[in-house]
């Protein structure tokens, strides 16, 4: 079970039966195949929830939480907690599949419990305030400051993020034998990947369309990054691992080692980010080397569009679409 993302102390006042619920839900999620990030991600909006319960709400057990309440507590996340319109949607996700599963699988325990928050709609993006906007020339400038502190893996990392508009959770998935001459593309300046990421569920949705076509590229801007912390790997010994980034023991970089990168990283931006705030400056870099605007509204999902909530239809015509296109066109 991941650790707690609040203090001992804190999570002692919250009410006893909410932490057992949680995880309880938690195993269930676990049981079910879903990863660890996710896992984490879901720990840490159910926290949030019950934290506000306590402090607003009396402290009382999660079924005495009524769609009235949750739609308060979604206000206090987004004009309190300052949560981009993104993590309202998550967490919203995220409590309405504990309400699920309290009236699905645990119905024997709280056989009286019958509240959906399924029709509860998360604040619009109005209510969100401005979010912090990371640049081109902010991104290059931290990437210097890495480098010249030595942190070369950390340099990488915010590289790769920056150059492709990959999640968090697939950080730790690259090869590093994807990034070789053979791989950059000959008429734009991209690495393309020989495979598809591993547990990418787009990638599931849409690989019998389109079979044996590459998913993943990477600005050759990388390059430089890339060949730094190669470097390095060899100096230390580190080269057995198959993957790009990795601990002291060779081995494949956690989760938790990501978020210890994340915080530095932040912390030479003077702010927390996200990387998928990085997607925007993704965006110029991309149409200078001639990826138009409707493809890279289309893959990023940009005005709330997501490829990931088209129904097959959809998404089938998309991908015939791009199959009969020129590959220099088909560069996400």
């Amino acid at each position: 079970m991941p650790k707690s993302n609040v203090s001992y102390r804190k999570l002692r006042t919250i009410n006893p039966s909410n932490i057992k619920l949680m995880y309880e839900y938690l195993d269930f999620k676990i049981s079910c195949g879903v990863g660890d990030s996710t896992i984490k991600n879901i720990q840490r909006d159910l926290e949030t929830l019950f934290i506000w319960n306590m402090d607003f709400n009396g402290n009382g057990s999660f079924i005495t939480i009524t769609d009235k309440k949750f739609q308060k507590f979604l206000l206090y996340c987004s004009s309190v907690l300052d949560y981009s319109t993104e993590a309202v949607n998550r967490i919203t996700s995220n409590v309405k599949g504990l309400n699920k599963f309290v009236l699905t699988v645990m119905d024997d325990k709280f056989k009286n419990y019958s509240t959906v928050l399924g029709d509860v709609e998360a604040p619009v993006a109005s209510l969100i305030k401005n979010k912090f906007v990371i640049t081109e020339k902010k991104v290059d400038v931290v990437l210097d400051k890495l480098v010249d502190m030595g942190k070369y893996q950390a340099s990488c990392i915010l590289a790769l993020c920056a150059f492709s508009g990959i999640a968090k959770s697939d950080i730790n998935k690259f090869k590093w034998e994807w990034f070789k001459n053979k791989n950059i593309m000959n008429n734009v300046p991209l690495y393309r990947m020989p495979e598809p990421l591993s547990g990418n569920k787009y990638i599931s949705q849409v690989n019998d369309v389109y079979k044996n076509k590459p998913i993943k590229y990477v600005l050759l801007d990388f390059k430089k990054y890339y060949d730094l912390w190669m470097t390095k790997r060899i100096e230390k010994g580190i080269n057995k691992c198959e993957y790009l980034f990795v601990d002291n023991e060779d081995k494949q970089l956690s989760s938790d080692y990501i978020e210890y990168y994340l915080m530095i990283i932040s912390e030479l931006f003077g702010q927390t980010i996200y990387f998928q705030e990085l997607r925007p400056q993704l965006c110029t870099r991309l149409h200078r080397v001639g990826v138009t605007s409707e493809l890279i509204k289309d893959f990023y999902g940009w005005n709330d569009n997501l490829i990931l909530n088209r129904n097959n239809k959809e998404i089938g015509q998309l991908v015939s679409i791009y199959s009969k296109m020129k590959e220099v066109k088909n560069v996400l």
